[in-house]
């Protein structure tokens, strides 16, 4: 695995600019995901990665050698040093698998806390025939964690099929032709249901567009299978989707079913939804859910101090209240900050807490990877760096007059909305990002 070293971002972003100004193919993380072309497991070339991976790269963090020679390859710069590597330096290729990493379905962190109150009221949604539950939170918030160990087993005791489709395994190909990505839908569906193999485009008419033939298949074979029991469809990382050409279609496919399903007659009740999804993608593509008003809204909330002391206790850890109160007020209470600091003082001294969290908001802290992809971010959307230091310009809060501005900020776990005041989520955040400002405003010609 590689990374774009850190003085080297700044390289990726000025060749963006470039191509924009000069009318270049290659503009933003989308397209460079379209354009790339790299060799699947069996060396045939393939055009088109996900949009995830692009921004792993845009951003710094690891991805396959293969693919970080295409993007380098792609816009025309030398991946060595982009790297950092020297000439000799030349790494092994890693392993043909999937490109994302987290496909598994149990690996956001090492532990799940549970949150009764987030998962009774899960519960509920899903035991009503035909119900759409929509699972929000920012990256890392434990939505996959959940899934897997709470509602997946809550499905088997309560006699459910649970079938999961990841949506980061389609294909950039797959993605971009209706008749691909629903025969692949309709495909994923039957082999997570353990159905009979069977040839999806026989169930396709060339008269009829993709989404009809999608529920022909559906109406004529999988509900007549599944029927008696009926199934939870969970549809993860669904956000995958949202900027590719079958997302108007498929989502509107998902909200007719769903309506369909109040019918008290209608074979849709079979079938429970779920529906999995990054607010922080929300954020970032200045878009809103194409759920809205439709189904059950589940908000995974940030852990609070009890929690908090539970997860330590899972990683072995004694610590007094006291202390883990200034952690959580330092770092707000998301799991997967909390379980990396946890992580860093385990089997250390109780000194080593005080200068971890001291530590923790300088570039070399804890979380200095974590916020530089926050900068990245912001730097790449100019509106939000320039709404975020309005905030971080006041410490008691203030009120912003751009509803869709503050879902955003609220998306990027950046602010906290109380009432209609908005300040800074954490202390973390307002430290770090009023030392390194200059790092989110470069390139950014709205900020001044």
């Amino acid at each position: 695995m590689l990374r774009v070293i850190q003085e080297k971002l700044e390289v990726i972003q000025e060749k963006f600019q470039r191509n924009q100004q000069r009318s270049q193919a290659i503009t933003s993380t989308a397209s460079l995901a379209r354009h790339v072309q790299h060799l699947d497991p069996h060396g045939e070339p393939v055009v088109g990665t996900s949009r995830t991976t692009a921004q792993k790269f845009m951003r710094g963090e690891p991805v396959c050698l293969r693919l970080f020679r295409a993007y380098a390859e792609a816009l025309e710069l030398d991946w060595q040093e982009l790297a950092g590597l020297d000439r000799d330096d030349v790494p092994m290729d890693d392993d043909f698998g999937d490109e994302d990493e987290d496909d598994d379905i149990s690996g956001e962190i090492s532990f799940y806390v549970s949150r009764p109150t987030v998962e009774e009221k899960c519960a509920r949604i899903l035991r009503n025939p035909g119900s759409l539950l929509r699972l929000k939170g920012s990256q890392k918030m434990g939505k996959t964690c959940l899934i897997a160990q709470r509602i997946r087993p809550w499905c088997d005791e309560a006699g459910f099929r649970f079938v999961r489709v990841n949506c980061r395994i389609a294909t950039e190909p797959t993605l971009q032709e209706g008749d691909a990505f629903f025969q692949w839908f309709c495909q994923e569906v039957s082999k997570a249901l353990g159905l009979d193999p069977v040839d999806v485009s026989e169930y396709w008419r060339s008269r009829r567009t993709p989404l009809r033939n999608c529920e022909g298949y559906f109406e004529k074979y999988i509900l007549k299978q599944a029927a008696a029991s009926g199934f939870v469809l969970c549809l993860d990382h669904i956000e995958e989707l949202f900027e590719q050409p079958v997302a108007d279609e498929f989502f509107a496919m998902l909200r007719a079913w769903h309506e369909q399903a109040q019918d008290i007659d209608c074979g849709w009740r079979a079938v429970r939804m779920l529906i999995a999804y990054s607010w922080q993608d929300l954020a970032i593509q200045d878009r809103r859910s194409p759920f809205a008003n439709v189904g059950e809204l589940v908000k995974l909330p940030e852990l609070d101090t009890e929690q908090v002391k539970t997860l330590a206790a899972q990683y072995g850890l004694t610590i007094a209240d006291d202390r883990l109160q200034r952690l959580r007020q330092f770092v707000g209470g998301n799991p997967e900050q909390v379980a990396k600091f946890f992580v860093e003082v385990q089997g250390r001294a109780p000194e080593a807490f005080d200068r971890a969290l001291e530590q923790s908001a300088t570039m070399s802290g804890i979380f200095a990877e974590h916020c530089r992809r926050l900068c990245m971010m912001m730097r790449e959307q100019p509106e939000l760096a320039r709404g975020f230091i309005k905030v971080l310009d006041a410490p008691d809060g203030l009120l912003l007059d751009d509803p869709m501005l503050v879902e955003r900020l609220c998306g990027m776990g950046l602010v906290r909305l109380d009432g209609d005041r908005v300040s800074v989520r954490c202390e973390l955040y307002r430290k770090y990002f009023t030392t390194y400002r200059k790092y989110f405003t470069t390139y950014s010609p709205l900020v001044q």
